[in-house]
Formats: structure tokens, sequence, C-alpha cells
């Protein structure tokens, strides 16, 4: 039985875990970790509803626009 505990208790880590890795501290389960820092301010939903992985991937993609805007202006520049 301790045994089944345990796995249950690891499952739910890891299920909590990739919840506010995915969707973030303020969206993770509707919000309720949005204000554990400081539970007397109210908490306030940001403009920017993007998750981080979602964040991660728009930076990813302006820097490799970036890079190849660099790399056309070196080869224009090298003609």
């Amino acid at each position: 039985m301790s045994k089944v505990l345990g796995i249950l208790a690891i499952v739910l880590g890891i299920w909590i875990g990739a919840e506010v890795y995915t969707k973030g501290v303020d969206r993770a389960f509707g919000g309720i970790f949005a204000g554990a820092m400081d539970p007397l301010s109210t908490y306030d939903a940001s403009p920017d509803d993007r998750s981080p992985v979602q964040k991660i991937g728009d930076n990813v993609r302006e820097n490799i626009d970036l890079g190849a805007e660099r790399t056309r202006r070196g080869v224009e520049r090298g003609r």
C-alpha cells in the first residue's frame, strides 16, 4: 500500500510541475498560485496571456529571423 501511495505522490508531483511549467504560475490551476508570494495583493491578469513556453518560442523565432537578416546583410556587403 505504501508503494501505491508513493507512486501516486510522484505522479501528482510531476503533474503539478508540468502544469506550472507549461502554463506559468499565473495561469496554472486557474491562477490559485498567482498570489502565493503576497497573499494581501490582488491578482491582476497580465496583458500578456502567453505561457512561458510560448514566450520562449516567440523569442527563438525572433532570434532566428534576426540571424537570417544579419547573414543576408553580410552576404550583400561581401559582393
